[in-house]
């Protein structure tokens, strides 16, 4: 267990099958065309509600749909009641009104919140994570996250290199790595974690990196950071996964190699080990403006996000693609278990 502030969090790294019986008051989980949505399935888990979330851009597969109905039959078996709700997977705001209208009806004072994570985009993953982390009356979270072989495919990119003297230079690179998003990204500060903005103040971007480095390195240059600061998610699943994500970033760590005040490397399952660092790094930073932004895995969000709620000081900011790509990322038959306490 790590705690720091009001918050702590402990989690588990095991077979789906594996995590042990648990009961909720209310379960959030998500349809989608990624066969990781229906992981939670095997979990041996109960609720007394059960809220099943759906995407308007159901892709041309047939796959949305048919896990749909996988998971509602699920529902049905393991919970007193199911409601559904349809979002769109790129209209965050519309999606603020959806969770305060359900939290409202679907919880009491005291209840035990479980979210399936997996293919939650992490821009409404975070919506939902900070009402639940501002309410006053949710003192207990789970958060479920199953593992996924993410398909590698060859990605050409555009890269800008920085010389010594200065000069800027166009090239393209192609390499085996991850194409999850289409179009250029922008971002979102995350509602009720969007902390105390000193625009006057030099700007210290601290990002959790991927597997899209040219594209980080694009929305990075638009904040114009004076200091730059970088999580990488290593060790990742396998040493290929941790050379990809070493590799895809260079082309941040080069532009920027002048701000960087730090490099770090951070589990890219360990929601707590990112909790941790950023609480004992940041605290009491009032010299800069800063922000945590999210390029990478849904895990180090949640550790970010934990970690903005404790401290007050730093802005959450996540990346939102033009579009999503429909791909099928298998599972590997493991999964996290991050259980989320307020301490009174």
């Amino acid at each position: 267990m790590i705690s720091r502030g009001d918050l702590s969090i402990t989690e588990r790294f095991s077979a789906t099958k594996e995590h042990p019986e648990d009961a909720f008051d209310l379960a959030v989980v998500v349809a989608s065309w990624d066969s990781r949505c229906l992981e939670v399935t095997k979990l041996p888990i109960t609720a007394k509600r059960v809220l099943l979330v759906d995407f308007k851009n159901k892709g041309e597969t047939g796959r949305s749909n048919k896990h749909k109905n996988h998971l509602s039959s699920w529902a049905e078996s393991i919970a007193e009641y199911v409601s559904e709700c349809e979002i769109d997977s790129l209209a965050v705001a519309d999606s603020v009104r959806v969770w305060k209208n359900t939290l409202s009806k679907e919880t009491r004072p005291g209840d035990r919140i479980f979210v399936d994570v997996s293919s939650f985009p992490k821009s409404h993953m975070l919506t939902l994570f900070g009402i639940l982390l501002r309410a006053t009356i949710i003192k207990d979270i789970s958060l479920f996250y199953a593992e996924a072989d993410y398909v590698l495919e060859p990605v050409s990119s555009p890269v800008v290199t920085v010389s010594d003297d200065g000069t800027l230079t166009l090239a393209s690179r192609t390499a085996s790595g991850f194409s999850l998003t289409s179009g250029a990204w922008s971002t979102m500060t995350i509602p009720y974690l969007d902390g105390l903005s000193s625009p006057e103040r030099p700007r210290h971007m601290l990002v959790s990196l991927g597997g899209e480095g040219v594209k980080t390195q694009a929305l990075l240059e638009q904040y114009e950071p004076e200091v730059v600061s970088l999580i990488y998610p290593v060790p990742g699943i396998s040493e290929r996964y941790d050379q990809i994500a070493r590799y895809e970033n260079s082309v941040v760590g080069a532009r920027f190699k002048e701000r960087i005040a730090s490099s770090v490397d951070c589990p890219y399952g360990s929601a707590g080990e990112v909790f941790r660092y950023c609480c004992d790094s940041y605290i009491n930073n009032d010299s800069e403006d800063v922000y945590f932004l999210c390029c990478g895995s849904k895990p180090h969000a949640i550790g970010l996000a934990l970690a903005v709620r404790v401290l007050n000081g730093p802005t959450l900011v996540v990346r939102v693609p033009t579009s999503y790509m429909e791909r099928n990322n298998p599972p590997t038959g493991a999964s996290y278990l991050y259980s989320i306490r307020k301490i009174p």
